[in-house]
């Protein structure tokens, strides 16, 4: 992960975080609404999974496209790389 700056032990999901200034509640929060207004239905908005995540738990798709939107990555990018890679593309 050295196009990130971040040590190897360290997900990219938490370097997303610490470049846009989230803590895990409001990042978990921002996804939900995102989610909501791409019309994937409530979402709960709850800091543990933003943690699952960033332990290695692979958020479902709509969360996915969500975050995806959130940052301005293409949703075929998401398809194409798969989680956690399509990551990078927020730092490129």
């Amino acid at each position: 992960m050295t196009s990130t700056g971040t040590s190897s032990s360290r997900h990219l999901l938490a370097a997303v975080r610490a470049a846009t200034g989230h803590s895990l509640a409001t990042y978990a929060k921002a996804v939900a609404e995102r989610a909501a207004g791409l019309g994937y239905g409530g979402m709960a908005f709850r800091r543990e999974k933003v943690a699952r995540w960033e332990a290695g738990a692979t958020p479902e798709m709509p969360a996915q496209l969500a975050m995806a939107d959130l940052h301005g990555v293409d949703p075929e990018q998401v398809r194409a790389r798969g989680w956690p890679d399509w990551l990078l593309l927020i730092f490129s």
